[in-house]
């Protein structure tokens, strides 16, 4: 799956779930309040957000390992 490491499908991966999230949240409130739904479409929201960052964070520190070693 080398395809997953590349910015663009990890972005891409990221959005679509920002827009699953968004509309599972709509879907909650619209009618009947169901928090079950409410709280999923948080946490799709929030992985969303969260993969630009940990794979920017892993990156940054292989780039540390990649400098130690040619050191």
């Amino acid at each position: 799956m080398e395809w997953l490491r590349v910015r663009v499908w990890q972005l891409g991966i990221a959005v679509i779930l920002a827009l699953v999230g968004a509309w599972v949240m709509y879907t909650a409130g619209v009618g009947d309040v169901n928090q079950a739904l409410l709280w999923l479409g948080l946490v799709l929201v929030f992985v969303a957000m969260a993969i630009p960052l940990i794979s920017r964070l892993y990156q940054s520190v292989q780039g540390e390992d990649e400098d130690e070693k040619q050191a």
